[in-house]
């Protein structure tokens, strides 16, 4: 007679923690115009480009992680930099696994082709596969075309004038107004080339937000 004997199986080991990196986009910089000052629209504020980082197979335990930026075709300190962390080039998850990396874009003044870099993952504070990247693009100046210009001429309305837009070509204005939302107001549409008149008609109607060029979709 042979007694079998029942043995517990051996626990199984846990997944492997692995770190994502999403890619971001952005313009270089967000043209304003400055409602209290008719004339042009010269006002640029830089932009900021969020990498979103999630850990699947979470452990729970909050993950501190060393990263770096990576220039491929912009150059750091001179196209972008890190948000200041502190201390620096420094992130950690929340409890649910997940952090975001913050890089700032540099305003120039220079005509550039669009531009990219990488944000790497260096190490990390328990065993994370971190070999993931996320891939960073800066797209030149505001995206206005060249030929085009933004003016305030009073506190609440603008205009967008453009000269060498392509004959068929449909397009509008928008322009960011104050108060909540944010709101904007969308200029009427031109042929070719033309002018764009936009009003905030809005609760807060100045202009404060940010000049766009729309294509009209036939």
């Amino acid at each position: 007679m042979f007694l079998s004997c029942w043995l517990p199986a051996a626990p199984a080991s846990a997944a492997t923690m692995v770190a994502t990196v999403t890619d971001a986009q952005s313009v270089e910089h967000e043209l304003r115009c400055n409602p209290s000052v008719p004339g042009p629209c010269t006002t640029r504020y830089f932009q900021r480009l969020r990498f979103d980082i999630t850990v699947s197979n979470f452990s729970g335990s909050r993950i501190t992680f060393d990263f770096d930026l990576e220039g491929i075709t912009a150059t750091e300190g001179q196209d972008f930099k890190s948000f200041p962390y502190s201390p620096p080039f420094k992130i950690t998850t929340g409890t649910d696994g997940r952090a975001q990396i913050v890089v700032d874009t540099i305003v120039d003044s220079v005509a550039e082709a669009t531009e990219t870099f990488r944000v790497r993952l260096t190490s990390a504070s328990q065993p994370v596969d971190i070999s993931d990247t996320g891939l960073g693009t800066i797209l030149d100046g505001s995206q206005l075309p060249a030929d085009c210009s933004a003016y305030v001429i009073d506190v609440d309305t603008s205009y967008l004038a453009c000269g060498g837009r392509p004959a068929a070509q449909q397009w509008r204005s928008r322009f960011g107004c104050g108060g909540w939302g944010p709101w904007y107001a969308n200029g009427n549409t031109v042929t070719g080339n033309g002018t764009s008149t936009a009003t905030c008609v809005f609760d807060e109607p100045w202009m404060t937000g940010e000049v766009l060029f729309v294509i009209v979709a036939p």
